[in-house]
């Protein structure tokens, strides 16, 4: 969920408290330099693209479209030398009398000429169909705080970009202007930002290594650090002002300097490699003298042998890591001076390249707590045995052996000594009791500097003067990783000295560390093998990585690792896939392994507690994590209705399928949250219905065509006494007519095209600057449904204001809203697969939107929402940086889960549209075309990237939202935290609470919905029965609050899945019939909450008989 309150709901599903009086001219002179908008072809008129139109002017062309149809297109050349009063005068004229135009447009009655049917390709592919010249939106380009940071580069930006990703931090507007601990990413188990050591304005930039410790009490859980404990990899070179300044050039060796160079340095920006997406699991980030559009590179490819190519799609596995062979790179010109940092998932060191004559520093806010170590293979062996230059200030390289120890000069009397560096050196500091261990690629001298006074005020400083070696083929790469957070028993966060903190074995540990140190991960990619179509066995879905594993050793040494050294750490569920593959290999006596081929993972025994459990390296550049995605999703439970509840639920039927779609949201007037559930509550009502008549119907309908929809075996309590018994009870209630269903699928239908219409009043548009569908936003005037929006394109409220409509237009939340209108259009599908087809490209447009499966679609970026490291999405969008330290957030697991059901749902459809399944029709469709088979593998795509979806948020919502501890599941947090739910979850922190309410209820509530087939698998029946009580007590607590916001809902849901049906029916029935139209209740229907109680598998219950509730 966003970070913002959510706004009350107005009558008639406005979804903004805006009144005519506040809803003014407050954006519209203004919008103009705060959004550049650009007009396309609509079918009713044409606006030819004129950059030279004022905004006014656009405002005043874009009102008159909502009135009449166009009769001048002639454009106003002369508008310079119209007086301002008759530009006034014109505007009021056509703001009092644009409500009663737009109050007389209705598009619901403009059906058969949707203005999204334009002329297509029909063998284009969907993913490359471009969503303002084939699809018809209006579009919009970003600025000010909505546009993206300048640490993206132009060339960057013309692309799609994430707007949720982890790292996003990372490069938000704040970090680009002033990074503090709120720009920070948890790459677990380190927290990374890149805020420069303030105390110390010669390191300029670099980035700042933190390692957090866990923190728990009842109702929060989180990962605390002091910023003075962290140390600060990065350089003097670089700050954000052209300087005068000291660096090393590469002309003909690296040692030779150039004094007092002016030097033009950039903040650091996003390099991207040739040839690959972003990474969905790390980030590159540059500091250069270059120019920063130069920043592409395939440097990462030097000294892998290889070319790497990675696709979100339906692909083969990767090919096995190479040997590390010599790789000759002759630059022509010199390199300019850049450094360069991997921010990766589960990186067990921190690393930055060094190149073009640029020195590494090293900072810490804390002083030394002992001698620094230097070459010390002896893990028992105190002396600091090295070689060092026999004269402090020569610059020769000539060395000598002997026994010497690094003393650090102080900031005002420079008198320290220069000391050779093979390989690399300890650094124990006060205070933290932290013991970093600093590698070096190779040989360097180093010197190092303190400040006077106290010992545990002073601060540390550690300077790479030269490189021992002239070889400049490749970096000098420099990694630091945390040997021990207790290393005297004295940090001053004393959680780092519990022992669930400590290695188990430290030795053994740094022995790890300086194995595996030469090989680091780049740019990791992923790829994903679904089951074919002829295997309908295989329910296992196979995620590949390609860490993009490099070496930081010259092609020359004698050192034979394969790039298969990699270290990495892995959260639980990582290591049971990993375990699990090596289990299966083991069992059929092949090699354990990760990749069709020799590429071997390991799964260590050296493992710290993270926020996300035991989290354990392991060695490998490869993995392979197999899921199982369960059984096809369906809009059917696994088991019919039970008998003698299908009496009530017809009656509730009866009703509910009269129900009308409010004259509003029929002209996209409203918000496209509530807008969406509205929806895909009256598509349910459809589905309920469409079960009931074929439960009923013999005739057409045999057992045997039932048992593909039901599981018929004793594990989901399903028989075929059950399935006849529930039979006979719907034969024997009235159901809606055959003409009744029709005719509710084509209102929903009618609803479901009125968002995809541009014509809607609260239209959707294409984000050309992040590449996303947005909505414009609206104004809701007047009351119930009869309102309108008192504003139009390109006057758009949710593009200004990240309060309008939860923040859609800054990425807020589209899974959620998304999700519901998706729901409903697979319903559409289902029901018509001539509508399916001839819509399906527009319905794409919410999925290539929050859960796009292609990663070379060039107008929307892959799995916008998704976080494929945990498992679980992110809510929030683009300004989360700027809200709160602890980074991404969501807040609502179940919504999340029910959108990627709504996606793997809509594909099911679209397969049944394409392959003929469902309607013989289909068979001639488009014959001897290749638009049925193109379009039928995509919607395979669609079904089963949605099937892996929903498996992961499952997996990952019981392991981070849904908190209990049995002889089957182990929570992952610690016994602390007393809540059986986490409200929000964060990068950093879980805590018991939401957005928008104070009340514990919600924080339980909005985990539950809404209620459809999926929560079976969502919500386990002990977890239920445990969170029920808590429930039931916070409902009481709340009031009037609970009942009339909907939360006795899923109250009376809850106390079915934990077993009691019949209490459950009882209070169902109990609740007033005006909650199911309140903000919290109209995502449901009294004919969906008896459908879903009495579908619950039967299990023993461990509550208190009788749980009937008057409401």
């Amino acid at each position: 969920m966003a970070p913002l309150p959510r706004p009350e709901l107005l009558t008639g599903v406005g979804g903004s408290k805006n009144t005519a009086s506040s809803a003014s001219n407050n954006n519209i002179n203004s919008y103009g330099s705060i959004v550049d908008v650009e007009r396309v072809p609509l079918t009713q008129m044409s606006l030819s693209d004129d950059s030279s139109l004022q905004d006014d002017e656009k405002k005043d062309i874009m009102k008159k479209t909502t009135m009449r149809p166009l009769v001048e297109t002639k454009r106003i050349l002369t508008i310079i030398s119209v007086s301002l009063l008759v530009i006034m005068i014109v505007s009021a004229l056509l703001y009092v009398v644009a409500p009663i135009f737009r109050y007389n447009h209705h598009p619901q009655n403009n059906h058969d000429n949707n203005s999204n049917n334009h002329k297509r390709d029909n063998n284009k592919n969907t993913f490359l169909l471009d969503p303002v010249n084939d699809l018809g939106l209006l579009s919009v380009k970003r600025q000010t705080d909505a546009s993206p940071s300048s640490i993206w580069t132009s060339s960057q930006t013309k692309g799609p970009l994430p707007t949720n990703s982890w790292y996003l931090n990372l490069v938000s507007h704040k970090a680009s202007q002033q990074p503090d601990e709120s720009t920070s990413v948890y790459t677990v188990p380190y927290v990374i930002d890149t805020a420069a050591a303030s105390s110390n304005p010669n390191i300029a930039a670099g980035i700042r290594v933190h390692w957090p410790v866990l923190q728990a009490s009842m109702q929060n859980i989180q990962m605390v650090r002091d910023f003075k404990n962290s140390i600060t990899l990065g350089c003097k070179t670089f700050g954000n002002t052209t300087t005068t300044t000291s660096i090393t050039t590469t002309t003909t060796t690296q040692n030779s300097t150039d004094s007092t160079t002016p030097t033009t340095v950039h903040p650091y920006h996003v390099r991207t490699t040739d040839g690959q997406p972003l990474s969905p699991l790390g980030i590159t980030l540059e500091w250069s003298t270059d120019d920063n559009e130069n920043n592409s590179t395939n440097q990462d490819d030097v000294n892998t042998g290889k070319t790497r190519k990675g696709r979100l799609s339906k692909s083969t596995k990767p090919s096995a890591p190479d040997k590390i062979t010599k790789t000759t790179n002759h630059p022509t010109t010199p390199t300019p001076p850049r450094m360069t940092t991997h921010i990766v998932r589960g990186m067990a060191y921190a690393t930055m390249e060094y190149q073009g004559g640029v020195m590494p520093s090293l900072y810490s806010f804390n002083g030394l707590a002992s001698d620094i170590r230097i070459d010390d293979d002896d893990d028992n062996n105190n002396n600091n045995t090295t070689t060092a230059s026999g004269d402090n200030n020569n610059n020769s390289t000539t060395t000598t052996t002997t026994t010497t120890t690094l003393h650090c000069g102080t900031k005002k009397k420079e008198s320290g000594n220069k000391v050779l560096v093979q390989n690399h050196l300890h650094l124990h500091f006060v205070n933290s009791d932290f013991t970093w261990m600093v590698f070096f690629s190779r040989p360097v001298h180093v010197t190092c500097t303190t400040s006077e006074g106290d010992e545990f005020i002073r601060d540390f400083q550690l300077d790479v003067v030269d490189i021992v070696d002239t070889d400049t083929d490749i970096p000098l790469t420099v990694r630091v990783a945390l040997l021990d957070q207790c290393t005297t028993g004295k940090s001053n966060i004393q959680q780092h000295c519990q022992q669930d903190a400590k290695w188990t074995d430290p030795q053994a540990y740094e022995r790890l560390l300086k194995k595996h140190v030469d090989i680091y991960p780049t740019n990791p990619q992923m790829q994903f093998q679904y089951p074919t179509d002829n295997d309908d066995t295989n329910k296992t879905t196979d995620i590949s990585i390609d860490w993009g594993a490099k070496s930081s050793s010259k092609p020359s040494t004698s050192k034979s690792h394969t790039l298969d050294t990699l270290l990495l750490f892995a959260l639980p569920h990582h290591q049971e896939l990993l375990l699990a593959a090596a289990a299966t290999a083991a069992a059929s006596n092949h090699p354990s392994t990760t990749t069709s081929t020799s590429s071997s993972t390991t799964v260590t025994d050296y493992c710290t507690t993270t926020f996300h459990g035991r989290t354990c390296l392991v060695q490998g550049s490869h993995w392979t994590l197999s899921h199982d995605v369960g059984a096809p999703l369906s809009f059917w439970a696994p088991r019919p209705p039970q008998a003698d509840m299908i009496p009530a639920l017809a009656t509730a039927l009866a009703q509910d399928i009269r129900y009308r779609l409010s004259d509003n949201l029929m002209r996209g007037a409203a918000d496209t949250y509530f807008s969406g559930k509205i929806l895909a509550r009256y598509a349910r009502v459809v589905v309920i219905a469409d079960e009931l008549m074929q439960l009923a119907d013999e005739d057409l309908i045999s057992i045997k065509q039932l048992q593909k929809h039901y599981s018929i075996n004793a594990e989901d309590g399903v028989d075929i006494e059950s399935l006849q018994a529930a039979r006979k009870a719907a034969k024997s209630v009235q159901l809606p007519t055959a003409s009744q269903l029709g005719a509710a699928i084509q209102h929903l239908k009618h609803g479901v095209e009125a968002w995809l219409d541009s014509g809607a009043e609260a239209p959707f548009l294409f984000d050309e600057t992040w590449g996303g569908l947005v909505n414009c936003g609206c104004r809701y005037v007047g009351k119930d449904e009869k309102g309108y929006c008192n504003n139009t394109f390109p006057d758009c409220p949710a593009l200004v204001d990240v309060n309008e409509d939860f923040g859609n237009g800054y990425y807020n939340d589209h899974h959620y809203h998304y999700g519901y209108h998706l729901y409903a259009a697979a319903v559409a599908a289902k029901f018509d697969p001539a509508w399916a087809r001839q819509h399906m490209d527009d319905v794409m447009l919410y999925i290539r939107d929050f859960a796009n499966p292609m990663s070379d679609d060039p107008y929307f970026p892959s799995f916008r929402q998704k976080d494929w490291f945990l498992g679980s999405s992110w809510a929030s969008g683009i300004v989360s940086a700027e809200n709160s330290p602890h980074g991404r957030n969501e807040e609502s697991s179940s919504e999340a889960i029910s959108a990627y059901e709504a996606m793997a749902l809509f594909g099911s459809a679209m397969v049944d549209a394409y392959a003929g399944t469902s309607d013989g029709s289909a068979l001639s469709f488009l014959s001897g075309s290749s638009s049925k088979s193109q379009h039928l593998e995509i919607a395979k795509l669609v079904q089963q990237s949605g099937q892996l979806l929903t498996a992961t948020e499952l997996e990952a919502t019981n392991r981070y939202w849904h908190v209990w501890n049995s002889p089957t599941h182990n929570s992952s947090y610690p016994e602390a935290y007393q809540q059986p739910v986490v409200g929000m979850l964060y990068d950093t922190m879980a805590m018991f609470g939401t957005w928008f309410s104070q009340w514990p209820l919600v924080s339980y509530g909005i985990q539950l919905l809404p209620l459809t087939p999926v929560a079976e698998r969502r919500d386990d029946p002990e977890w239920a029965a445990i969170l029920y009580p808590q429930y039931k007590k916070a409902c009481q607590d709340a009031g009037d609050f609970c009942i009339e916001n909907g939360w006795s809902i899923l109250q009376a849901g809850l106390l079915a899945t934990a077993g009691d049906r019949q209490g459950a029916l009882d209070q169902a029935m109990n609740i007033p019939a005006f909650v199911y139209e309140t903000q919290g209740g109209m995502g449901n229907s009294l004919t969906n909450l008896i459908w879903y109680i009495a579908t619950r598998k039967q299990v023993q219950t461990m509550l208190a008989t009788n749980e009937t509730t008057n409401f």
